[in-house]
């Protein structure tokens, strides 16, 4: 880096400063995030990250998870914002209710000016507590019904 400094100040009290550069030291999504750590992939990404371990599901209870990674703006806008969205009953309700979404500065190698997508580390915003799940089994036959749905009738 080369910094050029010119005071143009003709006053003898003033005086100029020059700090170092601030370089980011980067690391990997691969060395930040790791393997083990829960992460919530939006639907496209999946595929370019199988590193990452999604955030599993264990008796229809979702594990909260420490990361998200999402897609390009387009990408979002068509998928993670429709499908995933919390108002549509997805997984972005999670991240939406109880979690607090932090966008970390992420870029592609050799090509800082790609929308590649972000990502967001989550912190809960209240203790996580472990759920209480009571199973049971139950057996019926294939024509079973446990009544009709409901349904608004205008």
């Amino acid at each position: 880096v080369r910094v050029v400094a010119d005071d143009t100040s003709a006053d003898q009290a003033q005086w100029l400063a020059v700090t170092p550069p601030r370089v980011s030291n980067l690391v990997t999504l691969n060395s930040l995030v790791g393997g083990e750590d829960p992460v919530l992939l939006d639907w496209e990404v999946a595929f370019a990250f199988p590193c990452q371990r999604p955030a599993s599901v264990h008796n229809g209870v979702l594990e909260t998870p420490m990361w998200r990674i999402t897609p390009d703006a387009e990408g979002e806008r068509v998928n993670s914002r429709r499908w995933m969205a919390g108002d549509y009953g997805g997984p972005l309700g999670i991240v939406e209710n109880e979690l607090r979404p932090t966008v970390l500065p992420a870029y592609l190698r050799n090509d800082w000016a790609k929308d590649w997508g972000s990502l967001q580390q989550l912190t809960p915003l209240k203790p996580q507590v472990p759920a209480q799940i009571d199973l049971t089994e139950d057996v019926h036959w294939g024509w079973w019904t446990p009544g009709p749905m409901r349904a608004v009738k205008n």
